[in-house]
């Protein structure tokens, strides 16, 4: 799974010198947790768990049963799933992502970030704020978007938000803000470390 680097999972992280760090070090193979974060997405997408275990299985058949509620919740909708979309602003690409998954019902969508982890996602509403304006960007007709995380190996850490079209300026403000943050981070500078530091190519 290709990851644009200000995409809304790269904005997320919470160090810094991620950005620059991944830029600096070498062609490196993905590592094993983002290796099965690929897979799950892609069984959750395709509704195919052929060679997982019971305990992966089980995992994308939660993904399964929430993609289900939504379904009932706006029978009249359309499912997207590992949707990529993109983000512009005036007249620069600032912002591209793959959405996991989003249902849409005339002006109403609803949205999931799936996450495969068992520890708290960081910034995960940077994440869905993020999304949640790439939805609104390539889908006028939609209004508000009823976003959220949902994590099957660790329900508690999940985080909503609703947004709605009146505040996608301020959503594209604050990407810009975040984008901004990450480049001005210098070598010598601090870095962060945590849970994050498992798919960060700089850290492998």
């Amino acid at each position: 799974m290709k990851h644009h680097p200000h995409g809304p999972s790269a904005l997320g992280n919470p160090c810094q010198g991620a950005y620059h760090m991944a830029r600096l070090a070498p062609p490196q193979p993905a590592s094993d947790a983002a290796d099965e974060g690929t897979l799950l997405h892609a069984a959750v997408a395709c509704l195919d768990t052929t060679g997982m275990d019971e305990e992966q299985h089980r995992a994308v058949e939660a993904c399964w049963h929430e993609v289900a509620a939504l379904v009932a919740l706006a029978p009249a909708g359309a499912n997207y799933y590992e949707e990529t979309l993109s983000l512009c602003y005036e007249t620069s690409l600032i912002l591209f992502g793959t959405v996991d998954y989003y249902r849409i019902d005339g002006r109403i969508a609803w949205l999931r970030d799936w996450k495969f982890g068992r520890n708290a996602a960081p910034l995960a509403d940077v994440q869905i704020a993020a999304y949640s304006a790439l939805v609104m960007a390539n889908h006028p007709q939609v209004q508000e978007v009823h976003a959220a995380t949902f994590q099957p190996r660790a329900r508690h850490h999940e985080v909503s938000a609703t947004y709605t079209r009146a505040e996608l300026p301020r959503l594209i403000d604050a990407i810009r803000e975040r984008i901004a943050w990450r480049e001005a981070w210098r070598l010598g500078d601090a870095l962060t470390t945590g849970d994050h530091c498992a798919y960060c190519p700089a850290a492998l």
